[in-house]
């Protein structure tokens, strides 16, 4: 079976929110969002990150990815957004933002929790610790 392509990001929006460059983890997971696969992102830490065992992600990369703003959700898999093996780095704000696709967090750690309120109905969210 061969490997799928990376996707290839709006570069444009990516630059005016501050998030480049990606991590080899945030890569991994945007191209994940687009193919449906299931990507363990403590495969991508580093050497200095293997405290943790979980690749650090940014917040605001998660929020731009379910809000469309990265990836046309036309292109987002019907799985949705699956996210293994993460460290988030701030408080993931969903306020305002609607996601009808899978959401599901396993293995990660959400270092200052989900920014209130949050209305999670038609998701799943999995949080382990």
């Amino acid at each position: 079976m061969m490997a799928s392509r990376p996707y290839e990001l709006d570069l444009q929006w990516v630059n005016r929110a501050g998030l480049t460059p990606l991590t080899d983890a945030e890569q991994a997971l945007a191209n994940s969002l687009r193919t449906g696969e299931c990507v363990d992102l403590r495969k991508t830490c580093q050497l200095s990150e293997l405290v943790t065992e979980r690749a650090p992600i940014r917040s605001s990369l998660i929020r731009a990815l379910v809000c469309g703003q990265v990836i046309p959700e036309s292109q987002i898999d019907s799985h949705g957004l699956i996210v293994i093996g993460a460290i988030l780095d701030t408080r993931l704000d969903l306020n305002d933002v609607t996601y009808s696709r899978p959401l599901i967090f396993s293995e990660c750690i959400l270092t200052q929790g989900l920014a209130e309120p949050v209305n999670l109905g038609g998701s799943v969210t999995v949080l382990d610790r």
